[in-house]
């Protein structure tokens, strides 16, 4: 089966968006396929006007945190990140 690797939440949505929101302003980040449950999420998400969480956005964070991030912080940015995404899929 898939690996699960449970998380908890310590810092709020908008603060753990941050380093991603900045990788997506500097078109670091490619989605390849179609994702239209994501995408619309993407284009309504107001920050602060949530009637409902953000699910999809907010896994997306998650694992692009988990997939660069991280390792960017350790001075690896993108390194094994290709081996990451294979072992996930």
């Amino acid at each position: 089966g898939m690996p699960i690797k449970l998380i908890h939440a310590k810092v709020g949505k908008v603060a753990r968006a941050e380093p991603v929101a900045l990788l997506d302003e500097q078109h670091r980040i490619h989605h390849i396929g179609v994702l239209p449950e994501l995408e619309d999420q993407m284009c309504l998400f107001v920050p602060g006007d949530m009637k409902e969480s953000p699910d999809r956005i907010d896994a997306r964070v998650y694992a692009l945190t988990e997939l660069l991030v991280k390792s960017r912080r350790g001075g690896t940015w993108g390194r094994g990140v290709r081996d990451k995404i294979l072992r996930v899929a």
